[in-house]
């Protein structure tokens, strides 16, 4: 596993996420890489051409005080009571300003909603309770998301977004472009 400060866990005999594992597993790739006569750039071209270039970012919207949580915990809500007002997969089209979504799990009602041109699919989460919105976008690999939750200890929105496409380029123009419509639709919401 790995987490967003960068830390990562390989295997189950360290027990908290840190730089060197991650350094340990890169050295023994390098080793490997350099019997097969590549270099470490090699194998990541290898693996970009096998599975595609994904571009993940985080964006984190601050607003000082109660009355800033009052927002953000009312930004939600509109985005939740939006998701619900949503009969097919047309009107989802409008949920994020335009971005292409699929699919929304939302973990605070147990709940994922599959949008289709009929009308919506429920389906049960059965993962712990969060105030947390995750949007499936489609995209060129089926991959793409983008996800909004209130900071657990600060007064922040946090919007994260992940981006798969087949080229270098095309991913990360979507991902501009995601994060454009996502965060001023989020946005507007404060």
């Amino acid at each position: 596993g790995f987490e967003e400060s960068y830390g990562y866990l390989s295997g189950l005999d360290v027990r908290d996420k840190d730089a060197v594992v991650a350094a340990m597993l890169i050295a023994g790739m390098y080793a490997q890489s350099r019997e097969r006569g590549q270099s470490l750039i090699d194998r990541l071209n290898n693996i970009y051409e096998r599975f595609g270039y994904g571009f993940e970012e985080t964006i984190a919207i601050t607003l000082e005080g109660k009355e800033g949580i009052e927002k953000i915990s009312g930004a939600m809500k509109s985005l939740r009571s939006e998701l619900l007002a949503c009969k097919n997969k047309a009107e989802a089209q409008s949920l994020l300003g335009g971005a292409p979504v699929v699919a929304v799990r939302d973990y605070q009602a147990s709940k994922k909603y599959i949008f289709t041109d009929d009308g919506v699919k429920e389906e049960k989460i059965d993962l712990p309770v969060s105030n947390v919105l995750l949007y499936e976008l489609g995209g060129d690999k089926g991959l793409d998301w983008a996800c909004a939750r209130p900071s657990g200890t600060e007064p922040k929105l946090k919007i994260y977004f992940g981006i798969y496409a087949n080229t270098e380029e095309s991913s990360r123009r979507r991902l501009e472009d995601t994060k454009e419509k996502v965060s001023s639709c989020v946005k507007a919401k404060l």
